[in-house]
């Protein structure tokens, strides 16, 4: 291990198995676990944002397996780690729904781009009490 970022699962695959015995000290002291992440409307990212989640909808699917994916406020660029697409058990097509969480880059257009390490299926989620819940809770604005 070369002590980067592992995803939520692989983290709690880790920690059971540690807390069972079956980890020895040097393995412990080489994993971080993943920092905690902040929900965004995808047009609300700021500068200092470092990990996110973010949902909407999957809008394109490039062939390299990125994809774009789209809320009320705005588009981002998704690029999943090859972990992320294999836990995942459906494949990335356009129009499903997805909450993903990851760490967020400047693209060379200006834009943000976001390395996904978890992607969550959505589609049975009805965006707009969605939105409507997180206008509540975060009191962000969101214009249905």
């Amino acid at each position: 291990m070369d002590g980067s970022f592992l995803s939520y699962g692989t983290y709690m695959r880790w920690k059971k198995s540690n807390r069972m015995g079956y980890c020895d000290a040097n393995m412990a002291s080489e994993i971080t676990p993943p920092s905690p992440t902040v929900p965004r409307l995808i047009g609300k990212i700021r500068p200092d944002d470092d990990r996110i989640r973010v949902v909407g909808t999957v809008k394109r699917v490039n062939e390299d397996g990125s994809f774009l994916l789209e809320d009320k406020s705005g588009a981002i660029q998704i690029i999943p780690s090859d972990n992320a697409v294999s836990l995942f058990s459906k494949p990335i097509k356009v129009g499903i729904v997805l909450r993903t969480c990851g760490t967020v880059e400047v693209s060379l257009e200006g834009g943000h781009i976001l390395r996904s390490d978890i992607l969550q299926d959505f589609s049975g989620i009805d965006l707009e009490l969605y939105y409507k819940v997180r206008n509540v809770v975060d009191f962000e604005v969101v214009k249905l």
